[in-house]
């Protein structure tokens, strides 16, 4: 019998901290958190030292079942023991997350027609046509690792205050959202995923008239991000790799 207790080390720590008792001796302690646009799992921080302490799957079936949900975590590609040690104990790999940017002179010259297009700032029609593709794209593209359990109105607080909108006879067809501040962008909606491509191919050379760079985060998820990796000569990339125990 495993017996968790919840030990509060410090108010400045974001984490929950647990130790694990078996057989009343302490056998190891682990870092937990919520986030709660995507609750339905409880986050795990990676620690080498947790996975070296709590290094069977009974542990983790407990820890699973003392919160009532699948257990979550994150992990840099770099971290191999680590890893290793994870997926020895029972946790899938759902999702690689990759972060890059790219500069003018590594966009790829391709054969791909131009895209009329038409900017749209917050607070106008297609700005709010936009939201709405992008959001339902988001749902879509994160349920198969832990659903977002927030709100519209949390997601449209999140996004940049403008976007770039395709439309075709009246209808909104591709969108993204870009940040000109941070260089990036974001939050990316289809009608149809076939006619992306040639979109973001336009819209990413008329950025580069207006941002130095432009930074990216790709879900291996997400089959509209996945494309603006083909569009680039290939980079170093940071990766994070995104691992559930059920």
């Amino acid at each position: 019998m495993i017996d968790i207790r919840f030990v509060k080390i410090s108010k400045k720590l974001k984490c929950e901290v647990y130790n694990v008792f078996e057989d009343e001796k302490i056998i190891g302690r682990f870092y937990a958190y919520d986030n709660p646009f995507h609750n339905n799992n409880k986050y795990i921080n990676p620690t080498t030292k947790t996975f070296k302490e709590l290094n069977k799957k009974k542990y983790f079936d407990a820890i699973k079942k003392y919160f009532g949900k699948p257990l979550q975590l994150t992990c840099h590609f770099r971290y191999k023991k680590v890893i290793q040690i994870i997926k020895d104990l029972g946790f899938v790999l759902k999702r690689t997350t990759s972060i890059c940017k790219y500069l003018k002179e590594d966009i790829l010259n391709l054969e791909i027609e131009p895209v009329k297009f038409v900017l749209c700032s917050k607070g106008n029609k297609e700005y709010d046509e936009a939201i709405g593709l992008s959001y339902q794209h988001y749902l879509d593209t994160h349920v198969s690792v832990n659903a977002f359990t927030g709100t519209k109105e949390d997601f449209i607080k999140e996004l940049p205050e403008d976007a770039i909108c395709e439309f075709k006879d009246g209808s909104l067809v591709n969108t993204l959202f870009f940040d000109e501040w941070l260089d990036c962008i974001c939050y990316f909606g289809s009608k149809d995923n076939n006619t992306f491509k040639p979109f973001l191919y336009s819209a990413i050379k008329y950025l580069f008239s207006r941002l130095e760079a432009i930074e990216i985060e790709v879900d291996s998820t997400d089959p509209l991000a996945l494309e603006v990796e083909s569009l680039f000569k290939e980079k170093y990339k940071d990766i994070d790799l995104t691992f559930i125990f059920k």
